[in-house]
């Protein structure tokens, strides 16, 4: 019998199955038969994980690695794991100890070895390498076997959904934490090879959690010891999702989207995600007829037009409301049918966070802890660097319109209005990159100790930058530029400001072609580039493969960002929707038609275009929530603003009265809008009365069972179990 990750037992344990196959021990004490395992195996089975190691060519001029490089590289990377009593890692650390430099190429090989070692023995997974057709890569595939998945699921409490038929009356399965001794009821699903109780998903968590506590795998890819690793593609699963969802077909585009299916592949937070959108995108459909009943009184200029303005304000007022307090309630009910209702209780950490080790205080068991202290000192240089974005921001603003206006009777005024409003709108565009790859960094450098943490960081980080940026230009237009100017483009305001959010959501309907042709013209060029040098290996006489394999075509797809930026995109979005509707009232119409084509790129870039994400849980949206609820509030007071401002009835009223009506209006639609939101419960009852029912449920199961399993017959029962070891299989 061995421990877990057991050192030398598992030497002698892997010795003995090399020898006589049938036969090997698992982690825990209990004797698994492999030719079992086997024969269940008749087909391959799939792969979860892929390492990917660059293989210089023999004679290239890499630099060398010196013992000082080599050495922090081995700490870092096997996280103080002992892989020296390993053969190759013994050989490893004997060549780093007895040379001042080692060669670079013999570095990664016996680096890459020695990660094979820890995988395999150590970790307990199978692994299987081969190298790229044009020989300049080693592949890694990872697998584990369903014995590894329970024994990890165990050790973590990895919350796992329980059978229906445990409970048939209730409207949404139970989850709870996985128990080996309670395998009967948790739920089976449909495998590659039979019957299992692990989704897809859930094998590359749990693979990559094996291989986290052993390996920073973070830090093999920061070195450039490692060129990707990414969990492995489905290919059932995939193809079912494209021909569901990951197509640019007419069939798909007003189809509703298989949400659950697309949470079982890709994990909580993407699917909550377009969840979100898809319910965003329904929300839509009233304020974009109502927008456009608005906007052909607009054009036609009937008489009072500007006064029912109001009216529109108050419809998107409450739509705004409406639209919130019943996502919350979806979400609640996502949340609990996921079984993601406790998981910012039980999050794990992040395998990025860097912390020293200790044991804690609260549960006396090893953590790493990281000086909140240190961390705060971080976040305030952080905000300091987003001001310093945010006046650079209003500096680039403040050129704009000095160009635009410098010389009011010049022939070329016009149109150098439209060029500073087009200027203006690629310069959000592109602040709004820099600054978003500088915020990633500046959060990555606070080293934060989970998911969720580090989102919330980032989100707040970036929402004071990112609405300076979108909106000053609008905002000064809406309620400044009279006051400054004294006039605006062709004498109207409101025309300028419409011609202004027109240009906006024109060249969002064009990034978002750029989102998907850039993936695509980078996955053409780097296998033409491979194709060629391929063609010139052949004619120098090698045998080589021509066509790729799974893992190959993957590598070659780009790594799939995350939806963080493009729940910014459409936080953005929405602010225009309900900041500047008044002004705009085809701002809902074009936000629709956005996010058709937002639903349809974003599924074809994931499915067809990316490669596979790591399945990240969620329980809900986090703090986007938060910020959508203060755009609707701001979007009441601009709202309200232009059209007090630009109203025939105050036109002839001070600033002061024209100040004091538009604080009544605003308040009483604030206060209408708060109503509202207290009328509707954020939790509906359904799923109120299922949680308290699951809570009952996971103890009667769990918790009473594990007292009566203390009774003598049942330990009886246990101490008869065959604990033979057979010489042949079935």
């Amino acid at each position: 019998s061995t421990q877990r990750h057991g050192g030398a037992y598992s030497i002698l344990i892997l010795r003995v199955a090399m020898k006589r196959p049938h036969l090997a021990g698992d982690k825990d004490g209990h004797t698994v038969l492999l030719s079992q395992v086997r024969m269940q195996d008749a087909r391959p089975s799939p792969w979860d994980y892929c390492l990917v190691f660059p293989l210089p060519e023999v004679g290239s001029r890499e630099r060398a690695i010196t013992q000082v490089m080599a050495a922090t590289y081995l700490e870092q990377v096997f996280r103080g794991v002992k892989y020296d009593f390993l053969p190759t890692g013994r050989t490893l650390w004997g060549r780093v100890q007895s040379l001042g430099a080692i060669d670079y190429t013999e570095f990664l090989e016996l680096l890459r070895k020695t990660c094979i070692e820890v995988i395999s023995v150590k970790c307990g997974l199978s692994t299987r390498q081969f190298t790229s057709r044009d020989k300049d890569e080693i592949y890694v595939k990872i697998v584990a076997d369903e014995n590894d998945l329970k024994l990890q699921a165990d050790k973590q409490n990895y919350r796992m959904k329980l059978d229906a038929s445990i409970d048939p009356k209730t409207t949404f399965a139970a989850h709870a934490p996985y128990d080996r001794d309670f395998n009967k009821v948790f739920q089976m699903y449909d495998s590659y090879h039979g019957k299992t109780m692990f989704r897809s998903l859930d094998r590359i968590r749990l693979v990559e959690s094996i291989l986290t506590s052993l390996l920073n795998l973070q830090m093999l890819t920061h070195y450039k010891l490692c060129r990707a690793v990414f969990p492995l593609h489905d290919m059932d699963g995939l193809s079912s999702l494209r021909a569901q969802w990951g197509n640019l077909s007419l069939r798909t585009l007003f189809k509703r989207q298989p949400i659950d299916e697309i949470r079982n592949y890709f994990g909580e937070k993407i699917g909550l995600y377009y969840s979100w959108l898809g319910f965003y995108r329904r929300w839509l459909i009233l304020p974009s007829l109502v927008g456009f009943a608005f906007f052909i009184v607009q054009v036609l200029k009937t008489n009072h037009f500007k006064e029912i303005n109001f009216a529109f304000c108050i419809i998107i007022a409450l739509w705004g409301t409406l639209f919130l307090e019943f996502w919350k309630r979806h979400q609640s009910e996502l949340a609990i049918r996921w079984g993601m209702e406790e998981f910012e209780q039980e999050e794990t950490v992040r395998p990025a966070f860097e912390g020293t080790p200790r044991i804690s205080p609260v549960t006396d068991k090893p953590e790493k802890f990281y000086s909140p202290t240190k961390r705060r000192v971080k976040q305030v240089f952080s905000m300091t660097v987003a001001l310093i974005m945010v006046a650079c921001v209003i500096g680039s603003v403040g050129g704009i319109m000095i160009y635009k206006n410098k010389d009011r009777t010049a022939a070329d005024f016009a149109t150098r209005q439209k060029i500073g409003a087009l200027v203006n709108a690629i310069q959000i565009k592109v602040f709004n990159v820099i600054y978003g790859y500088l915020a990633v960094w500046l959060t990555n450098w606070e080293n934060h100790q989970t998911d969720t943490a580090y989102e919330d960081s980032l989100i707040y980080k970036t929402f004071l930058f990112q609405f300076v940026n979108s909106y000053n230009s609008l905002l000064y237009i809406a309620f400044l530029k009279r006051l400054v100017e004294e006039q605006c483009q062709e004498g109207d305001c409101l025309m300028e400001l419409t011609i202004q959010l027109g240009i906006v959501f024109g060249i969002s309907l064009a990034l978002n072609l750029v989102e998907i042709i850039l993936p695509s013209l980078s996955d053409w060029w780097s296998t033409r580039q491979e194709d060629k040098k391929v063609a010139r290996l052949q004619a120098a006489g090698m045998q080589v493969r021509t066509r790729m394999t799974q893992c190959e075509e993957q590598m070659k797809l780009a790594a799939y960002p995350g939806p963080y930026r493009d729940y910014l995109k459409l936080i953005v979005q929405f602010g225009y929707v309900t900041l500047f509707c008044v002004a705009f009232p085809l701002a809902p119409l074009l936000a629709l038609i956005v996010n058709l084509l937002e639903i349809r790129f974003g599924a074809l870039l994931l499915c067809k275009l990316t490669r596979r994400p790591y399945p990240h849980g969620a329980q809900d949206i986090g703090s986007w929530q938060m910020i959508l609820e203060v755009m609707t509030v701001a979007g009441v007071m601009v709202n309200i603003g232009i059209a007090v401002r630009t109203s025939d009835t105050f036109a002839g009223a001070s600033p002061l009265v024209q100040l004091a009506i538009f604080l009544c209006i605003e308040h009483l639609v604030l206060i209408l809008k708060y109503v509202i939101s207290s009328a509707i419960p954020d939790v509906p009852t359904v799923v109120k009365v299922a949680q308290a029912r699951h809570k009952i449920l996971v103890d009667r199961i769990f918790h009473q069972a594990a007292i009566v399993e203390k009774d003598d017959s049942e330990a009886a029962v246990a101490e008869a179990v065959d604990q033979t070891v057979y010489d042949d299989d079935f």
